[in-house]
């Protein structure tokens, strides 16, 4: 091997070519035709896995040591780590082709035909930023390219641009199949409920059904009315509200055991006696609701950084008292949880 180029940034690791990277370990290891080189950077990336496919660098994929300093520098383990994520991340056409197993198994193959597999072909993507001259200059290169909806990039020949549509297509179809079955949709549910922080999010229903069909906004629609929009059946919205107990649930029970209650009846296990953003529609108080959370996030900023603000004086000037606010930190999760007690007119002016 020849002495090994100092790579200090991201973009200068990204840019390199598969030739080089040969020039730079004898440690390749083959995942579903895709070649994963082993090299050490030192300094700031240390050990690595930088991936590539027809040639060209899957940028996306690659693993930096970096992101995984628990390890303290053991080769040996962070091998074993990167080949068994990789593993995981990464496909081949046969695999793309299967029936998808659970919402969790269309994500990651969604990600990587939308994401990955395109980074094997020279592209230019529709996304830019630069002067209008660079844009006008793309434009004119593309006049003759093939545009994928599923890569949202163009591509040099039209049969990679229609390989990907088409790859993207089945897996859609595939779907399509298994959101009939109760298992999977109540865990695609879960992944949207924790995707969208529905528990604190005011219009955390439309975040999650949106994730399944086009569905129109509405300030006072819930569950059901969405639900009825995209005309599911029995077993969709049962396990729409399973999921949403169970996430509660796990929600109420962050820091200690997240799923210590899954075996427990849903008839007896506690629920909030009223949703939040349910009264906060019953009551026609979201958009307020809204405003004054915004305001709490001020003062909580304003506070973690030693300016003291008299929140009751200032709710008091505006008429309103109303939020408890709940911090609770566990091994990956903080989660921020508003109480509504009780919103009434101030009568009688502070002094």
């Amino acid at each position: 091997m020849d002495e090994m180029k100092k790579y200090t940034t991201c973009t200068e690791i990204e840019a390199m070519t598969e030739e080089e990277a040969k020039t730079m370990t004898d440690d390749i290891e083959i995942i579903k035709g895709f070649s994963i080189y082993f090299i050490d950077f030192e300094g700031y990336f240390k050990y690595s896995a930088i991936v590539y496919g027809n040639g060209r660098q899957i940028r996306h994929a690659n693993r930096y040591e970096l992101h995984f300093t628990s390890y303290n520098g053991d080769k040996e383990k962070l091998r074993a780590l990167y080949i068994k994520q990789l593993k995981k991340m990464l496909y081949t056409e046969k695999e793309l082709l299967k029936p998808v197993k659970d919402y969790d198994d269309y994500e990651k193959k969604r990600h990587f035909i939308s994401n990955y597999y395109p980074l094997q072909f020279d592209y230019i993507s529709i996304f830019f930023i630069g002067s209008d001259e660079e844009r006008a200059a793309l434009q004119e290169k593309t006049k003759n390219m093939f545009y994928s909806a599923a890569a949202l990039a163009y591509f040099h020949d039209a049969e990679t641009a229609e390989k990907i549509d088409s790859l993207y297509k089945k897996l859609q179809e595939e779907r399509e199949k298994s959101e009939t079955s109760y298992k999977y949709m109540y865990k695609a549910f879960l992944h949207e409920l924790w995707n969208h922080e529905y528990i604190i999010n005011w219009q955390g229903d439309w975040d999650v059904f949106s994730c399944f069909g086009r569905v129109k906004y509405g300030d006072n629609k819930g569950p059901a009315e969405y639900m009825d929009e995209l005309k599911f059946n029995d077993e969709q919205k049962k396990a729409f509200y399973d999921a949403r107990a169970d996430y509660r649930a796990d929600g109420e029970a962050a820091g200690s055991d997240a799923r210590h209650d899954r075996g427990q009846d849903r008839e007896t296990r506690h629920e909030p006696a009223e949703d939040l953003v349910a009264l906060a529609r019953r009551l026609g108080l979201l958009h307020v609701l809204n405003g004054l959370f915004d305001l709490l996030l001020a003062v909580l900023v304003l506070s973690l950084v030693g300016i003291l603000v008299d929140l009751d004086a200032i709710l008091g000037h505006l008429g309103l008292a109303l939020l408890v606010v709940h911090l609770e930190v566990g091994d990956e999760l903080l989660q921020v949880r508003l109480e509504l007690l009780h919103v009434v007119r101030v009568v009688e002016r502070r002094d």
